[in-house]
């Protein structure tokens, strides 16, 4: 991957909901140096050191903002991109402080903005990420979707993965097995078939 740009070899947006465009699960996050993405079945974390190739001051412009799965899904195809801030005054009157995403492709300018939590409110992926008492604990014969289990790994952008479990009922921790550089900070979160599927969490208003 160039500078510049969203690296493709993590698909985010097969982690996000299709439901509901303008469900916030149909958002990728930004916030605390990490990409967000969640369909409320599975839960992928990833370094934006590592899914992008912006810099430093870029990335600090992503930090609370959300990106449509759709329009990342478009912008992971150019590496010549670049985030910039952007202020303006909204339909109500509001003035709106956000980034954006530009570029030139073949010869087209291509602008997107982010949204704001003001308009698309993240959920407290930390929280959800975090297992019962704060240990993974390791049991046997827990059963997953495959087809979920496929979308959260493409997300990763994991060849190979291992998974840690908490309880025969309770969420399935997985990261990639690689090298340190590339591994560090990536998780991805699951729930095993054996409970309803939805992440355990976002029952709860984010902070």
């Amino acid at each position: 991957m160039g500078n510049g740009g969203f690296d493709s070899a993590f698909k985010l947006w097969n982690a996000c909901s299709d439901d509901n465009p303008n469900d916030a699960l149909a958002y990728v996050h930004f916030s605390g140096g990490y990409a967000y993405a969640s369909n409320a079945h599975i839960l992928v974390r990833v370094p934006l050191t590592r899914c992008t190739g912006f810099t430093a001051e870029e990335r600090s412009l992503l930090a609370g903002k959300a990106l449509h799965m759709d329009l990342l899904k478009y912008l992971a195809k150019f590496d010549n991109l670049t985030v910039t801030e952007l202020s303006y005054i909204d339909g109500n009157g509001n003035a709106v402080d956000t980034a954006c995403i530009e570029g030139w492709v073949e010869k087209c300018r291509v602008s997107v903005s982010l949204a704001t939590q003001d308009s698309v409110r993240r959920p407290d992926f930390e929280k959800v990420l975090t297992a019962p008492g704060g240990v993974r604990k390791r049991i046997e014969d827990i059963g997953v979707n495959a087809g979920l289990l496929s979308k959260l790994v493409s997300a990763m952008g994991a060849e190979n993965i291992k998974m840690q479990f908490t309880k025969a009922d309770g969420k399935i921790f997985i990261e990639p097995v690689s090298d340190a550089d590339f591994s560090e900070g990536i998780l991805g979160l699951i729930m095993p078939i054996a409970v309803t599927g939805t992440l355990e969490g976002f029952d709860e208003d984010s902070d």
